[in-house]
Parts: C-alpha cells; structure tokens; sequence
C-alpha cells in the first residue's frame, strides 16, 4: 500500500541509505522553528515534527482506531534555539498524537550462504512489514 505524493505527506524512511542525511527539509520549506519530539516506541527513539510521516514496527489495533497515542516522551523542544524539556526518563504528561496511514511493507532483504567448490548454497529473503503514521500533534508537559 503506497501513500499518494499528491497528498502532502513528507515521508521519513525508517532505515534511511548510507551516506545520506536522515531527514531533508522539501526546498521552500523552513524547518527551523517547528516544534519537535523524541518518544520511544518498541525500544526505538524516533524524533518526529509535525507533519511528518514515519513507519513503526507493526501491531494490532483496532479495526475502528483513527490515531495513536505516544506517552513515552523523551524531550521535546522547538527549533528555535530555546532549551528543549527532557525528561528522565520520560516527560510526565507529554504524549505524540499520530493518525494512522495504513500498512506497509519494507524493502526486501536478500541472504545467501556459499562455499565455493562445494556446490553448497542457500539463499533466503525477508521483508519487514511497518504500520505508516503521520504525526498529527506533539503535546508537552
């Protein structure tokens, strides 16, 4: 399941390629002053701004859920330059708001086993499933 270009969404890769920096600013657009967040999420941080859309390890929910709710909030801080709150370990009352995309599938992994000469080999493939969220709301403490 893709998620349309048209619609606005700023995608985040989850694992993004070597070399490049994880997060570009789309040009015309300034990011320096949005408010950020970092929340835990399956023993994963994740910094996130509004409006961003990131993909997380899967899970059930509810056939009817619209959104997620974050409370494991590490800090939170603007990009203005003022001091961020950090929590330790995590802020009380702050929570990340996100409204669900929908599902979707990494790229694929390909292994292989080899010995040479011996006519022994073995390859095996694996493509991890994500559930795609848009950030809709970062509350602090």
């Amino acid at each position: 399941m893709g998620v349309d270009a048209s619609a606005g969404f700023r995608y985040t890769p989850r694992f993004p390629a070597a070399g490049r920096q994880f997060r570009t600013a789309r040009v015309g657009h300034a990011r320096s002053n949005t408010v950020y967040a970092i929340f835990e999420d399956s023993g994963t941080q994740i910094k996130v701004n509004v409006g961003d859309v990131v993909d997380l390890d899967t899970r059930t929910v509810d056939g009817d859920a619209k959104t997620i709710s974050f409370d494991k909030v590490l800090a939170v801080g603007a990009g203005d330059g003022t001091a961020a709150k950090i929590g330790m370990p995590y802020l009380a009352g702050a929570s990340v708001v996100a409204e669900i995309v929908g599902e979707a599938r990494g790229e694929k992994l390909r292994t292989g086993k080899y010995k040479r000469r011996k006519g022994y080999r073995r390859q095996a493939g694996h493509r991890a499933e994500y559930l795609r969220v848009k950030i809709t709301g970062i509350k602090a403490a």
